[in-house]
């Protein structure tokens, strides 16, 4: 017979072999305790539905987004079913289905779950909350192509983000990344300086080889090579050899 306790020792199995680097392995454990839950306490139980966002979870690591994408929209239609669009518990529901969305371009779904997600951030009065949504906008926006619309969002991010953090912290940094390049591309004179301001804070907060400080270099060097600075020549090739 099938105990609740498998559900929970599943879960934590599964969470351990995520944060060793294993989510394929984690999958079939996830996969198990989705059948046993279900089992036990059917398919719309909080418990369930937990097990189902950490198998989604699991395989966006593993960049399966189709497949994720099955018990994302699943899940998130049972937990709005029973709790209402725009309850607080849906939060990362929203952030997760609409990175799902997007890499599967389907750019107007991923929109609406980030603007869900605004709406549940302000409805709290929750700043950091709402800025995610806003920062999340902008960067769906400047990727596809709607650079003007992303960097108005951009800048109310960056504004709300620099009152709650202070304006030298590196969230604001990453903030200034993805504006700079949105600046770059709309032609503004001082992408540059933003895009250098990003890569300091960056890799003073995270060092060199962190995955953001890199991103900024990248961008950063991209910007200097379109302006024939040779400089970012250079740092296009560094950036390329070690790839």
């Amino acid at each position: 017979p099938r105990h609740p306790l498998q559900v929970a020792i599943g879960r934590q199995v599964a969470a351990v072999l995520r944060r060793q680097g294993h989510p394929g392995r984690a999958e079939q454990v996830l996969i198990d305790t989705l059948a046993t839950a279900q089992d036990l306490h059917g398919a719309q139980h909080p418990t369930t539905l937990a097990v189902r966002r950490e198998l989604a979870d699991v395989l966006v690591d593993q960049s399966r987004f189709r497949d994720a994408a099955v018990p994302l929209r699943r899940r998130h239609a049972l937990l709005s079913a029973r709790l209402g669009p725009l309850h607080p518990d849906l939060r990362e529901s929203h952030f997760t289905l609409a990175r799902v969305e997007w890499e599967l371009q389907r750019l107007p779904a991923a929109q609406a779950s980030l603007l869900a997600a605004e709406a549940i951030g302000r409805r709290l009065g929750d700043e950091a909350m709402t800025t995610d949504a806003l920062i999340a906008q902008g960067q769906l926006l400047h990727e596809a192509g709607r650079s003007e619309d992303a960097r108005a969002l951009l800048r109310d991010a960056r504004m709300r983000r620099s009152a709650q953090v202070g304006a030298a912290h590196p969230q604001v940094a990453a903030i200034d990344r993805v504006l700079g390049e949105a600046d770059a591309a709309l032609g503004e004179p001082g992408a540059l300086a933003r895009l250098a301001r990003a890569l300091h804070f960056l890799e003073a907060a995270h060092g060199a080889q962190d995955p953001r400080t890199q991103l900024a270099r990248l961008a950063l060097a991209r910007q200097q090579a379109a302006h024939g600075d040779v400089a970012g020549h250079r740092a296009l090739a560094a950036i390329a050899a070690r790839a």
